[in-house]
């Protein structure tokens, strides 16, 4: 389930920003557009395809990878590997031979993927057929295809007529599954759920001007702490943004070890540490360093993103208090979007948090501390 989940929340975070982290001298056999982009229905490409632009459409063969953000997004052809995108609008009609990862607010899929899907937005029409799970996250869903494993359905309006080999889980305010085949068990439960409530920013009791006033406060708190990090330790802030973006290889090591010590480590530490009085002092020193992790973690993230798309700008000198204001401001702008806001904020905060404590761990590594002969040697020589 981890190794799912993790797949979801790092896909969403390369469809987001791909342009920032991948530029073409990192990748020897890809494909980078930036705009409009057509892929003929007699075309085949035999490399992986990154797109960012208005529209796009891929009518033929896509022998690779393919990552997609734009408006309006069209995917009649086929892809041998994994497609992931955000966009507006999407309609995937379609063969994807590997896992699905669609965020958009309209999307429409009547076509077949060999592995999973995951499809998130506000209105979700699935008609086609998935081989492996297929999860559906979003305001006004239709499931009518075929599902060889796990159904997973949760939004404010849920209407499932699928096929589902396996178990099907169904959360919604409105509920309608009684056309649905499932060879498995149904789990079901209807509740007050809308995408509003994972985002203070779109609840309908909060006035246009307070919702900008409270995230303008927001962000330039966030940011002058940020500012007041890079003062008070540049050295290990370097550091500490180097393990944590500086390829796709840190960003995964320092999301993981984030994770682990954050949710799997730290709570069974914490209780056998507060067993014993000595412990005690321990343990609450342990909360108050996960504590300020999970609030500004994320700053150190947001300067090397920031840094990423000011040097896709040309900009190669740029101290890290702008970076740290670009990254800020995109946080602000994904942090509006429901769901996709949240997954971002956590992505950047485990990562953050990964990545100071391999800091942490490069300081005190034996490795990293001066030999004792070499003082020697330099003691003597004076």
């Amino acid at each position: 389930m981890f190794k799912k989940l993790s797949k979801v929340f790092l896909s969403l975070f390369t469809v987001v920003i791909f342009f920032a982290f991948i530029s073409p001298s990192q990748a020897d056999a890809a494909k980078f557009v930036n705009g409009n982009y057509t892929l003929g229905r007699e075309e085949i490409l035999h490399d992986d395809l990154f797109v960012a632009g208005n529209t796009v459409e891929i009518n033929g063969i896509i022998d690779g990878d393919v990552y997609i953000a734009a408006e309006n997004i069209s995917i009649t052809g086929t892809i041998s590997d994994d497609l992931y995108m955000a966009g507006s609008t999407a309609t995937i009609s379609g063969n994807i031979y590997g896992d699905l990862v669609s965020v958009g607010s309209s999307t429409t899929f009547t076509g077949s993927v060999a592995e999973n899907a995951y499809i998130i937005g506000g209105s979700i029409s699935s008609t086609g057929s998935v081989v492996d799970d297929l999860v559906l996250i979003g305001g006004q869903i239709l499931a009518d295809g075929e599902v060889e494993e796990d159904l997973i359905a949760v939004g404010e309006e849920v209407t499932v007529k699928s096929s589902v080999e396996e178990d099907l889980i169904a959360f919604a305010a409105g509920l309608s599954i009684s056309e649905a085949d499932v060879s498995g068990e149904i789990y079901q439960e209807k509740g007050t759920f809308h995408l509003q409530d994972l985002d203070f920013m779109s609840k309908p009791d909060s006035s246009w001007w307070k919702i900008l006033s409270t995230t303008l406060i927001s962000a330039i708190s966030m940011y002058l702490v940020g500012a007041f990090l890079i003062y008070i330790m540049p050295v290990k802030t370097v550091s500490i943004v180097k393990n944590a973006t500086s390829n796709g290889n840190e960003f995964i090591k320092s999301f993981a070890l984030g994770f682990t010590l954050i949710f799997i480590v730290s709570v069974p530490v914490s209780l056998l540490l507060s067993i014993t009085i000595v412990g005690l002092p321990i343990v609450a020193i342990l909360m108050a360093l996960i504590t300020f992790l999970m609030i500004y973690a994320k700053l150190w993230v947001e300067i090397g993103i920031g840094e990423k798309i000011l040097k896709a700008m040309k900009y190669e000198k740029s101290s890290p208090y702008t970076s740290l204001l670009v990254g800020r401001c995109l946080s602000v702008v994904i942090g509006l979007i429901p769901i996709v806001g949240w997954i971002y904020n956590i992505l950047l905060t485990l990562t953050g948090a990964g990545a100071f404590f391999r800091m942490k761990y490069d300081l005190m590594s034996p490795s990293k501390t001066k030999n004792p002969s070499t003082k020697q040697k330099k003691a003597t020589k004076k």
